[in-house]
């Protein structure tokens, strides 16, 4: 589990992080951050004792 500096409790706060990408990636939930790469939507996967982000395929539109 990863913790931050600036969590009021690192560990619970670790293990909530934990539960929601957890059921992110058993329920296959769509995500959207501004945080992640280009597109910024996609699904997260388990990936060994962690998780891991798949991005979307982008979908442009032709005029």
């Amino acid at each position: 589990m990863m913790e931050f500096k600036y969590d009021t409790d690192p560990k619970l706060s670790a293990i909530s992080r934990t539960r929601v990408l957890d059921m992110l990636a058993k329920d296959r939930i769509a995500v959207m951050s501004y945080h992640f790469a280009w597109p910024g939507a996609g699904h997260v996967v388990r990936n060994g004792d962690g998780f891991r982000y798949i991005p979307a395929p982008m979908q442009l539109l032709a005029n």
